[in-house]
């Protein structure tokens, strides 16, 4: 689907997924903050949810193993670049992917900063829920153009917050 930017469909993720008291969103403090800001925007206005944000520290980038001992328990959401916007770390998102399907962690993954020239494989669409991209990076798009992706487990779990005739 296309929308205006990586917020914009973050945003829409977390107003129409189905969270329950005590659960927590979780992203990487110092993450892009297309990738952050929208979580704690449903997190001050629920008061139910909490944000998490984990520190890397000398932690290049998240792996399963460090997410396994980091990561809280009532997560529910991980959100992620797939490359980092500062450093251009590259993350394995299809085994942080596996883990987190594993777990019944729905997984956002914004590919703007590698998709174009990073591929993106079938394998890696089977271990995410929702990928968003602006296309005003490597792909040459225009800038306030958006397009995300979601899985079919994501598209059952979540309820668009707004009706209109594309999503009715």
């Amino acid at each position: 689907f296309h929308s205006c930017s990586v917020s914009d469909i973050n945003n829409l993720i977390a107003q129409s997924f189905p969270f329950s008291e005590s659960d927590v969103i979780t992203v990487i403090d110092k993450d892009y903050p297309s990738n952050v800001l929208p979580f704690m925007l449903k997190s001050e206005r629920s008061k139910n949810i909490s944000v998490e944000m984990l520190n890397l520290n000398d932690q290049i980038v998240p792996t399963p193993e460090w997410l396994e001992q980091h990561m809280s328990p009532k997560t529910k959401i991980f959100c992620s670049s797939w490359v980092t916007f500062d450093t251009g770390k590259k993350i394995d998102a299809i085994a942080i992917g596996k883990y987190l399907k594993s777990k019944g962690i729905f997984f956002i993954l914004d590919v703007t900063q590698g998709f174009g020239g990073l591929t993106i494989s079938k394998e890696l669409l089977e271990v995410v829920d929702a990928i968003s991209c602006s296309s005003y990076k490597w792909l040459l798009g225009p800038y306030g153009h958006a397009f995300g992706y979601l899985s079919p487990r994501a598209q059952k779990k979540l309820h668009h917050p707004n009706a209109n005739w594309v999503t009715s």
